[in-house]
């Protein structure tokens, strides 16, 4: 009998799990990414799955290095153009054909490779961390980082903080720089238990529900006892000097990278917040590094900002990809 109930047990238990992986409750179902030791985390290779969410459900597809997958035939006898970005790049959501890199193929008609390094849950840091061990610099001709600063439109001013929590699911790579040249690279933590339990809770996006879950009733604990939560101070007010140090030297580093493999380095910036926007044209000016202020040309068409999102989400749709595509293409005469 016992013998019996345990055969049942293990079935059911198989069964069940079997019925999670297909219908995962949670966001995103299965998560896109594993650990990495450099980074953190990283695609996982040749993998597909199909995001869903309230108002899309749509299939996405990794090549054999994670890269999001071309709908176009690579061809090793061009040159390539490495796009750097967060979630809005990587854009599980968007139809394949559609997302930024793809668009952008077409509107150069085909004359260069575009290849999406776009990783979701990162910032210009950990950007500069992925182009230095995933990207084939010597194969380069371009390339293209999109800086997305402000709260709700892919939080970069966050991202670079070590402290700051995202929906990353994992500890990322961060870098402190102290001034435009020099920086200490604070690595994530390596594979040990704590770290095979995150990646396992991970996998099934559970982690980041739970740590959410804490730092909300911690933060809530805190305010009660003494008035004040670092979550408390409204996002307008508070002191990004270490935040814009730390992006500052990611993008100076990325150029520097850049030239030395005699790649062109462009940057588009997003930022509805324009005080943030005038930090960043007037550093990226004074470095003379070509850049497009999305936001202002959308301004340009009178176009507004809820127009261009999915309405569940916030993430840039599929119309918007290949209108930037076209933008970018409008403003950077880029050859092959």
């Amino acid at each position: 009998m016992i013998l019996f109930k345990t055969a049942i047990s293990i079935f059911l238990a198989t069964v069940f799990f079997e019925i999670f992986l297909t219908y995962s409750p949670f966001r995103g179902g299965i998560s896109p990414v594993q650990y990495d030791p450099d980074i953190g985390m990283w695609h996982k290779r040749n993998f597909q799955y199909v995001y869903e969410k309230d108002c899309y459900s749509t299939p996405y597809m990794f090549d054999e290095r994670g890269l999001i997958k071309n709908n176009y035939n690579f061809n090793p006898d061009k040159k390539d153009v490495i796009i750097l970005g967060d979630s809005y790049i990587e854009a599980l959501m968007i139809k394949n054909k559609n997302i930024i890199h793809n668009s952008l193929y077409r509107e150069y008609s085909g004359k260069l490779n575009f290849l999406n390094y776009g990783l979701g849950g990162t910032g210009p840091t950990q950007h500069l961390e992925i182009l230095k061990k995933f990207a084939q610099l010597e194969r380069a001709k371009y390339l293209i980082e999109f800086i997305s600063l402000d709260e709700g439109w892919g939080r970069d001013l966050e991202e670079v903080d070590p402290q700051e929590f995202g929906w990353s699911n994992r500890a990322l790579v961060h870098l402190n720089f102290s001034d435009l040249n020099h920086y200490e690279t604070l690595k994530p933590p390596a594979m040990g238990i704590k770290e095979q339990l995150r990646e396992a809770l991970a996998n099934y996006e559970l982690y980041g529900y739970l740590k959410k879950t804490f730092l909300y009733y911690k933060n809530k604990l805190a305010s009660s006892e003494n008035g004040f939560s670092p979550s408390n101070i409204p996002y307008g007010s508070r002191d990004w000097s270490k935040n814009w140090k730390q992006i500052k030297g990611a993008v100076i580093q990325i150029n520097k990278l850049s030239k030395a493999n005699h790649v062109g380095h462009r940057v588009i910036i997003f930022s509805p917040d324009r005080n943030h926007y005038k930090i960043i044209s007037q550093f990226l000016t004074q470095h003379k590094i070509l850049f497009i202020d999305l936001v202002g040309e959308l301004e340009k068409l009178n176009i507004a900002l809820d127009a261009i999102t999915f309405a569940c989400d916030g993430h840039w749709n599929d119309e918007t990809h290949r209108l930037f595509a076209h933008i970018i293409k409008s403003k950077f005469p880029l050859t092959g």
